[in-house]
């Protein structure tokens, strides 16, 4: 696969073995583990809002708007608390 673009065997493992990339990779498990994410799609808007597709939000279209909804909601309370 990533032969296709020009990259060998050997450089990607030893790219995705490289401490920058297991430091992200440990990063990124940690915050699956404390947000309690056990599928995808999942989004967590400013360590706040975990919005997930399911029984309310049943489509990724209206995932994605209810995400929106809530970064504006977001951006509106971050430029409030700057005054």
């Amino acid at each position: 696969m990533f032969a296709e673009h020009g990259v060998s065997q050997d450089e990607f493992e030893s790219a995705f073995n490289s401490f920058s990339v297991r430091t992200k990779v440990n990063q990124a498990e940690k915050r699956m583990e404390d947000y309690q994410i056990r599928s995808t799609p999942n989004m967590i808007v400013n360590g706040k809002y975990l919005v997930t597709t399911g029984q309310n939000v049943p489509t990724q279209e209206e995932m994605l708007e209810v995400v929106e909804f809530l970064v504006q909601k977001e951006l509106q309370s971050l430029r409030s608390s700057g005054d």
